[in-house]
């Protein structure tokens, strides 16, 4: 399978993902063009893009949900963990999780904290006309 992950293209790029799947399609090799999906994603190229090449932190959860449903469409994907032999996953997991769970709370934090501030913007005008 050939994959193309979201990202902001530039239109001339256009040209050259038609090119790939056109010889996917003649090699019989599936191709996803994930950036025709960005809105079923549910990205949003300015919230969700860290640069015009990669997805932030949340982009990616957004992207790695998708595209783990979207696999397991083309074929049945077994499920290791608590097998002994991917114990690393499992290790490598479990920090990943908690990693993103700091990062979630900050980015609560960091959404209160804007809102916070324009009501403290907004009260502050209101005082300042009153």
């Amino acid at each position: 399978m050939l994959i193309s992950a979201p990202y902001q293209k530039h239109p001339d790029e256009d040209v050259v993902l038609r090119q790939i799947e056109q010889i996917a399609a003649e090699e019989k090799i599936p191709f996803a063009d994930f950036y025709r999906e960005l809105s079923r994603i549910g990205i949003d190229e300015d919230r969700d893009m860290n640069d015009v090449s990669h997805l932030n932190y949340r982009g990616s959860r957004k992207y790695t949900a998708y595209l783990a449903a979207y696999l397991s469409g083309y074929a049945e994907l077994p499920d290791h963990r608590g097998e002994s032999r991917y114990r690393s996953w499992d290790i490598s997991a479990e920090k990943v999780g908690d990693e993103a769970a700091n990062a979630d709370m900050g980015q609560e934090a960091a959404a209160g904290m804007e809102q916070t501030t324009a009501v403290g913007m907004e009260q502050a005008g209101s005082a300042g006309r009153g």
